[in-house]
């Protein structure tokens, strides 16, 4: 019983030593995607972990927050109407969550608008159609619920549920959700930055990344305020010196951007 307890204490560190350094990798993959610098080129350190978590648990701590201040307001009751609106509560934060730090401003309210549209027909108008000859709203609403009960038992989650449990599965859920989100804030993160480090000898150049002894600089077009593609990557040692100065630049757009501005 020791040994099995010790065991799975043992596979809990490990998995959590892995969630911790895959949350620091997609945080940097987000913001270097954005950029277009090789991810490969950063290599998480433990002081990328640290900011990582730092910066996706403020935005779960951020979440948390609002989830639990809507969630007080949601219905307590058993039947089929509050469990839909309970689901859809659910979806709406995730959703929210996701979007929100994708997009800004009006795209992502339409983005979200549209998504929870299609959600609530499902839920609360698609029953109407499939259960017509039901009499009765609520009926409508638990006859939906074994149909979808039924379907569910044949889906491939629902046999990997059963095959590994249902608290692994959420467990496994949850980690992918975090590293996305890490993913998805390292993006928002660059998108939304607009101080950098300038080097003096480099004229319209910023300081993309600087760790582990690395310097990435991205050449950049002060009119467009546009990412050109060209980097260089210094190895920093004491036969160069480097005169860096943080200025605010602006929020520059990744590459891409620039390639379609000059096709049009």
């Amino acid at each position: 019983m020791a040994e099995s307890r010790q065991l799975s204490e043992g596979i809990f560190l490990a998995a959590a030593s892995a969630l911790c350094y895959g949350v620091a990798f997609a945080y940097q993959s987000g913001y270097a995607s954005y950029f277009g610098i090789p991810p490969l080129l950063l290599t998480p350190t433990i002081g990328t972990v640290l900011k990582a978590a730092g910066v996706v648990g403020l935005a779960f701590l951020s979440f948390w927050n609002i989830a639990n201040g809507i969630w007080i307001y949601s219905p307590h009751g058993d039947s089929a109407l509050y469990r839909g609106i309970r689901r859809l509560i659910t979806i709406a934060l995730i959703v929210g969550l996701i979007v929100f730090n994708v997009v800004d401003g009006w795209t992502a309210w339409i983005t979200f608008a549209s998504v929870m549209s299609f959600v609530a027909f499902s839920e609360f108008i698609f029953p109407l159609i499939t259960n017509r000859k039901i009499t009765g709203y609520e009926n409508k609403l638990i006859a939906q619920e074994e149909i979808e009960r039924n379907v569910q038992k044949h889906m491939l989650i629902e046999k990997v549920a059963r095959e590994f449990g249902e608290g692994s599965l959420r467990l496994a859920l949850a980690a992918l959700l975090i590293i996305m989100l890490a993913h998805i804030t390292g993006n928002k993160t660059a998108r939304n930055q607009e101080d950098f480090y300038v080097a003096s000898d480099q004229s319209n150049s910023v300081v993309l990344h600087m760790e582990n002894n690395i310097l990435i600089l991205g050449a950049y077009d002060p009119i467009s305020m546009t990412l050109s593609g060209r980097y260089i990557v210094e190895q920093l040692s004491d036969s160069r010196r480097w005169s860096l100065e943080r200025k605010r630049v602006g929020r520059l757009s990744g590459p891409t951007a620039l390639q379609s501005l000059e096709k049009k």
